[in-house]
């Protein structure tokens, strides 16, 4: 107990006397030291690796089976649609026609969305048609959703036709199962970021939108440039006024894009 109480009328920790004569000396090491502590914090040595802490979304409990040949089949349907939609003389209308019967035959509720964007009045506007599908859980009340949304074009203006054929194979495969407890939006967009920014305005109260769903928790954004064969994955996370996202659904898509 000498060694912990220093108070008055008790005997003085040996420790203390000696810290308290040479604080001056100690005082400069010691914060060099936590500086250095918190510089190494960064380091892998010294850091956890990434974990799951929402026991419902471990994917190692899970058989990840999607590939299997109805999909690819889902996903050639946007091939076939776009053929049978060719006689249409605006491209924004035949690709929309194409998604929505392919979200159709898919079994999604769906929906077609014209607009024209103008953000800067007498400057011009942008106009295009979006198209929307959304999967309904069996298990839920459609209180809560997540987003999959894809554009016609990447952020370098080439062809995002491979995001928009994945979007319809992974509908076809989140349709197969029975254990989802939110509803799943696809949506796949023209203008790039301005039909976007015009269905989430209509989706949230600005009307003209009559598929509905409840309020969208998460949402993964799809960018594929034209190619055969991929070689490796980008993944840009982002959340609301630059805060992180569910850094659960991060680690999930790493984890099963390996």
């Amino acid at each position: 107990m000498a060694l912990v109480l220093s108070g008055q009328g008790e005997k003085a920790s040996p420790v203390l006397k000696i810290a308290r004569k040479y604080s001056a000396y100690l005082a400069y090491p010691l914060l060099l030291a936590s500086i250095a502590w918190l510089l190494l914090l960064p380091l892998q040595t010294f850091t956890r690796d990434g974990y799951f802490s929402e026991n419902a979304m471990m994917p190692n409990q899970v058989h990840t089976a999607f590939g299997a040949e109805e999909h690819m089949l889902a996903m050639n349907y946007i091939d076939t649609e776009l053929a049978l939609q060719s006689t249409a003389k605006d491209e924004g209308e035949r690709q929309a026609g194409a998604v929505y019967r392919a979200f159709e035959q898919l079994g999604l509720d769906s929906e077609i969305q014209r607009f024209a964007f103008n953000e800067v009045p007498g400057v011009g506007s942008t106009s295009g048609v979006n198209v929307h599908g959304i999967l309904r859980a069996g298990r839920s009340d459609s209180v809560e959703a997540l987003l999959i949304a894809a554009s016609w074009t990447t952020s370098s203006n080439a062809t995002n036709l491979n995001a928009v054929r994945l979007m319809a194979g992974l509908a076809k495969y989140a349709s197969e199962q029975v254990y989802w407890a939110k509803d799943i939006i696809f949506l796949v967009t023209d203008g790039g970021e301005h039909g976007v920014e015009t269905w989430l305005k209509s989706y949230h109260g600005g009307g003209g939108l009559y598929v509905r769903s409840g309020i969208i928790q998460a949402a993964v954004c799809l960018e594929l440039p034209p190619a055969q064969s991929y070689a490796g994955m980008g993944l840009f996370f982002e959340g609301k006024s630059g805060q992180l996202p569910n850094l659960d659904l991060v680690n999930i898509v790493q984890y099963i894009s390996r």
